[in-house]
């Protein structure tokens, strides 16, 4: 999810981003998928920010279609690499000038991706391209770590946000992963508040339905590490 030159141009992630999907603790990835798959089944899907494509392939397990869409080209090689041989996911860096009109999308799903949007202006222009690409009644998903736990160090990860950050929409702090082995990658997110989650969503014009909390462990002492949010096109309410 980096620089893009005909489309919304968001992230700074980069090469980092495969990094942070393998990094996600296998328990968030159920959690998710029991709270995603009843959602996307048997429906046409927007994978927006799909990086290297792990989430997509296991998303066109349950929909009739997915468009892999992201901005990065590096990552959208690894996406082809791993969705070849499947008919039914479409990969693509140009989602604006992408078609769609006679078969809309019916839901998008950006797993991980606000978080590496450096501006409310940016995210808002994200959405925007998004929902012009879905139906009237389409549904929106939208999952990322967590706001209210930015400061909490867990294992295996250090960051420098600071409690000043809570308050700046698009705050920019450094995150640091343990890789093992003595190695470890650093990279920039960006902090927005659920209320600005919300306001994106209202912006885009979806209602919020659910905020689904989730740790990556029972009874976990660094509370619920990620959210993911469900909301439906207002027209359609």
């Amino acid at each position: 999810m980096s620089n893009g030159n005909r489309d919304v141009q968001w992230g700074h992630l980069g090469k980092y981003a495969e990094v942070a999907d393998a990094d996600r603790p296998v328990e968030i990835i159920q959690q998710m998928d029991e709270i995603v798959g009843p959602i996307i089944a048997g429906k046409r899907v927007i994978d927006a920010g799909c990086g290297a494509g792990q989430f997509s392939v296991r998303y066109a397990r349950l929909a009739s279609q997915v468009v892999a869409y992201d901005t990065s080209s590096e990552l959208l090689a690894k996406t082809r690499l791993v969705t070849a041989g499947t008919p039914n996911i479409i990969v693509t860096d140009d989602l604006a000038g992408l078609d769609m009109t006679a078969q809309p999308a019916q839901v998008a799903v950006l797993n991980a991706v606000l978080l590496t949007v450096p501006s409310v202006e940016q995210v808002n222009r994200l959405l925007a391209l998004v929902t012009s690409k879905m139906t009237d009644d389409g549904v929106l998903v939208i999952a990322d770590p967590h706001p209210c736990f930015r400061q909490y160090a867990v294992p295996g990860k250090v960051t420098t946000f600071k409690p000043e950050n809570y308050l700046t929409p698009g705050s920019e702090f450094e995150c640091k992963l343990d890789l093992g082995d003595g190695k470890s990658v650093t990279f920039p997110d960006s902090h927005y508040s659920v209320g600005q989650y919300v306001q994106f969503m209202r912006k885009a014009g979806f209602k919020l339905l659910d905020i689904h909390e989730i740790s990556h462990a029972p009874q976990s002492p660094y509370g619920a590490s990620w959210m993911v949010m469900v909301a439906a096109r207002e027209m359609a309410r």
